[in-house]
């Protein structure tokens, strides 16, 4: 499961993303319009063991020709105790923990609609229409406390969903209170396993069971796809108890570490 999770991760890149991938490390610089203060903008995942030290170098370059002066790290298994050591020596802070998890999809049916689906009231459905993304747009920068895209990047955005519509590869679902657009999530499907993230509710409609329902609507789109496992990960304290509910199983934990440096 965690040999899938890593493969997933190197994978799934955004399109045009500025990104660069080697044997020892994937590093990638998020442009403006999906960074937050809970987000940086360059994050880096260590993929060898090769000595950490080395790696920081080559990754602190790419991140100080973008402007930027920190660097959330996170590391693939084998390379995570040198990584780990490393990173707190250096004076690294962990800003998230997350949690592995998974979950078979032969068992999606209407006991996932009964026990773990759609509130009275809310409904979800894969964002199609350009009324829909303009939607998932607002309430992916109020969520997630972004700023709001400009036009360019409305555009490229848009494009960017249709295709992955047409190829059935990667989807965002809306979900509307009474009519009135209150979450979103995203997912992807890679051969037989299809990825749940991005999933945000708006302040104003939290503690709804949104969350419940997207995860539900993505996990029944993924099986229709023909993904046979949903995997995820979830924050300990928020989404993971949910997806426990819902038959999910924790396999692993991933630390997210931030570090600053200087001009170099």
């Amino acid at each position: 499961m965690l040999a899938a999770s890593e493969a997933v991760d190197r994978a799934w890149l955004p399109p045009n993303i500025d990104a660069v991938q080697t044997d020892d490390y994937l590093v990638i610089c998020r442009p403006t319009h999906l960074t937050s203060t809970t987000s940086g903008r360059v994050h880096a995942w260590i993929t060898s063991d090769r000595p950490f030290a080395e790696v920081r170098t080559e990754v602190e370059r790419f991140a100080r020709a973008r402007g930027t002066h920190d660097v959330w790290w996170r590391a693939e298994r084998r390379a995570e105790p040198d990584a780990t050591e490393s990173l707190r020596s250096a004076g690294a802070t962990v800003v998230l923990t997350e949690l592995v998890m998974a979950r078979p999809l032969t068992e999606v049916d209407t006991h996932d609609q009964q026990n773990c689906g759609t509130p009275p009231g809310v409904s979800t459905n894969v964002v199609a229409s350009k009324e829909e993304f303009t939607a998932l747009a607002r309430l992916e920068a109020e969520g997630w406390g972004r700023p709001a895209p400009t036009s360019d990047t409305m555009t490229q955005d848009w494009a960017t969903l249709r295709a992955g519509l047409e190829s059935s590869s990667e989807f965002a679902m809306l979900a509307t209170v009474e009519g009135s657009p209150a979450a979103v999530a995203r997912c992807a499907v890679f051969g037989s396993v299809v990825r749940l993230f991005g999933a945000v509710t708006i302040p104003a409609f939290r503690r709804r069971g949104l969350y419940r329902s997207l995860v539900t609507a993505r996990c029944e789109l993924g099986h229709a796809k023909g993904a046979t496992m949903a995997l995820t990960k979830a924050r300990q304290e928020t989404s993971a108890p949910i997806l426990e509910g819902m038959g999910f199983r924790s396999y692993a934990f991933e630390r997210c570490w931030r570090l600053q440096f200087g001009e170099g």
